[in-house]
């Protein structure tokens, strides 16, 4: 069960002075468990995105206040993981295949308007990450110490209940691909590339990008893909 306390009810970069664990990949690979990290000060995560810039990039959702891991503040911010595992052709050109984009960004939308009414209060308060593969992190920070166990359950009870997505099979999947989670132990670093092996064993990469909720809301799917795609200057 993770709680958050008042301790944790930040945006990271609120946070400058404490520490994450960077966790890395070659350029198309994902992520592996057991890889070790290596503990680096939030202030300094942009020059590190910079420095390995076409590696894949996690970080701890735990935050620390020391660079030895002994003085843990908990996770940091509050996060729910919108993924899609469906396998379709998509709009680009030449098309690849790629998650269905449309039925995670409906059931982003619909959460993270819930997400203001019940515990943001407001949507200064609520931002989303595009993990450039296959869904969306809401961020967001509560007005008050929160269950993000409770949260989910709510989450999904109350889209069920409006109508806005059909009856979860094993209370987790939705739209027969889509899925509801609190984030794992481990966040894709905003702002660094996402790459993977596409079905022809291409390796295809995209940006970590992050939008206010008002700015998720005016875009269609197509268009973050847009924003996203990787490009080499």
């Amino acid at each position: 069960m993770t709680y958050l306390t008042g301790n944790q009810l930040f945006w990271l970069e609120e946070k400058p002075n404490c520490y994450v664990e960077i966790y890395y990949q070659p350029q198309g690979e994902q992520f592996l468990d057991g890889t070790k990290g290596k503990i680096v000060k939030i202030s300094d995560l942009s020059q590190h995105i910079k420095d390995h810039p076409l590696e894949n990039l996690w970080r701890s959702w735990m935050v620390y206040e020391d660079p030895f891991k002994l003085h843990p503040i908990g996770e940091v911010p509050a996060v729910i993981d919108i993924d899609d595992e469906s396998d379709k052709p998509s709009i680009l050109i030449p098309p690849q295949k790629f998650p269905d984009l449309q039925k995670a960004y409906e059931l982003t939308k619909n959460c993270s308007a819930i997400i203001i009414e019940q515990w943001a209060k407001s949507e200064d308060n609520v931002r989303i990450v595009f993990s450039g593969h296959k869904g969306f992190h809401i961020e967001f920070k509560p007005t008050e110490p929160v269950d993000m166990v409770f949260i989910r359950r709510e989450l999904i009870a109350t889209c069920i209940n409006k109508g806005l997505i059909p009856s979860s099979k094993a209370n987790n999947i939705f739209f027969e691909t889509t899925s509801i989670d609190s984030i794992k132990k481990e966040v894709r670093l905003t702002v660094s590339l996402n790459s993977w092996l596409t079905n022809e064993e291409h390796i295809h990469s995209r940006r970590v990008f992050q939008l206010t909720f008002g700015e998720f809301s005016s875009l269609k799917p197509e268009d973050i893909i847009f924003k996203s795609e990787f490009r080499l200057p």
